[in-house]
């Protein structure tokens, strides 16, 4: 027989039908508010990254246009400035 088909009053222990039935615990308070710092760190990191990869881009694509724009005439001359 598995444990699998065990209710679950069975296969927890008494002090943790307490916590339960009491509120959370300081212990899962802290691990909640841990777990909400790491995907706040994260998402940070994520966002940083992100940037870090469109200024990578962009300055590509600046140094791209400024090795080429001897090939282009200025805009002035067909906006007649």
């Amino acid at each position: 027989m598995s444990g699998s088909n065990l209710p679950k009053a069975i296969l927890s222990t008494p002090s943790s039908q307490d916590e339960k039935s009491e509120g959370p615990s300081v212990s899962s308070t802290l691990r909640l508010t841990w777990y909400h710092e790491i995907i706040r760190t994260n998402a940070t990191q994520s966002l940083q990254d992100l940037h870090q990869h469109r200024v990578k881009t962009l300055r590509k694509e600046l140094d791209y246009l400024k090795e080429t724009e001897w090939k282009y005439e200025s805009i002035d001359k067909y906006i007649g400035q």
